[in-house]
């Protein structure tokens, strides 16, 4: 297994695709319900794409992933959602079957185990981004599990003020009542409710920069699960006070689960507990930011979108 840090998990899969050697114009599959980023390295790469829908626990819909597939069809993104790991055996086998191959999105729970193995290493190829969970500038890492070269033109690492703003983040979090007060004033307020808010623009490919790969590097990943865990679990018992619907009915021990996330009966409800997360200092968020093509058309990913809440595992 071969690890390779970019700035970002987009690059990380733009290399990952330029890689596998099919040709232009083939197609992929990947879920209706995905980050408008992730669709840039597919046309970057000059390949084609379509989308698959998914059940309401974000399994993959395997009955209309198989009546899409054609001779064109190479490969299929799988998406572990909000860093829960989705049934790989499963995917792996129909994979197999159908000659697929298998591209695995774990941008929300690197680090993060099944059955003893890392999140992102069963596909051809996995991505990742650490810098979700850390207070880094960038990091994105492409996880080559059958790739021993890999072949890129990517020399310029992500530039930013770094020592100083790294410094300046670190007293911060020593004080997280004041950051989040001084957030609020400096910031403008997130609307979370606008479909187009977080809405994600193509970047400049770059390798990560050197300080944030060190603190990576010599995070400990196992006391970070483990808190992550328990405010995953905390949350969970929160959302079930306040008869929360829970998009997943479990969650195994070893992953590192980015929020908690539960279906809202109502707009009103969901403007209440944003409201409530901005005055209470409480990370509440939606995800994530849908392509343009499926905001337009309000098919059943936007509808998911406007119903989903996540209880962010950063703190409780």
């Amino acid at each position: 297994m071969i690890n390779e840090f970019f700035s970002h998990a987009r690059t990380a899969l733009k290399v990952g695709l330029a890689n596998l050697n099919i040709p232009k114009k083939s197609k992929l599959l990947l879920p209706s319900f995905v980050c408008n980023a992730l669709i840039y390295p597919i046309v970057q790469n000059e390949l084609c794409y379509e989308y698959y829908e998914i059940n309401e626990d974000l399994s993959p819909d395997y009955k209309d992933i198989h009546a899409k597939i054609d001779n064109n069809t190479k490969a299929i993104i799988l998406i572990h959602y909000f860093g829960k790991p989705q049934n790989i055996e499963k995917m792996q086998e129909f994979c197999n079957k159908m000659d697929l191959i298998l591209i695995e999105d774990n941008s929300h729970g690197y680090k993060g185990y099944y059955k003893k193995k890392e999140i992102g290493t069963f596909g051809y190829f996995g991505i990742s981004s650490p810098r979700k969970f850390l207070n880094v500038n960038c990091g994105g890492v492409l996880h080559l599990n059958h790739l021993k070269l890999i072949n890129h033109n990517i020399n310029e690492k992500y530039k930013t003020n770094k020592l100083r703003s790294f410094l300046i983040q670190n007293i911060l979090n020593k004080f997280p009542k004041f950051k989040s007060e001084l957030k609020k004033i400096i910031s403008k307020k997130p609307n979370f409710l606008d479909p187009l808010e977080f809405h994600e623009n193509e970047i400049q490919d770059k390798l990560i920069d050197s300080l944030s790969l060190k603190i990576i590097e010599n995070t400990n990943w196992n006391n970070l699960r483990k808190e992550r865990f328990n405010n995953y679990l905390k949350w969970q018992k929160f959302c079930f006070d306040k008869k929360l619907e829970p998009i997943f009915d479990n969650i195994e021990e070893g992953v590192n689960p980015w929020c908690y996330p539960v279906y809202i009966n109502s707009l009103s409800e969901k403007k209440q507990l944003l409201e409530w997360a901005y005055k209470n200092n409480k990370y509440l968020f939606t995800w994530p930011s849908l392509p343009l093509d499926i905001i337009n058309s309000e098919n059943s990913s936007f509808k998911r979108w406007q119903k989903i809440l996540c209880f962010s595992t950063l703190k409780f």
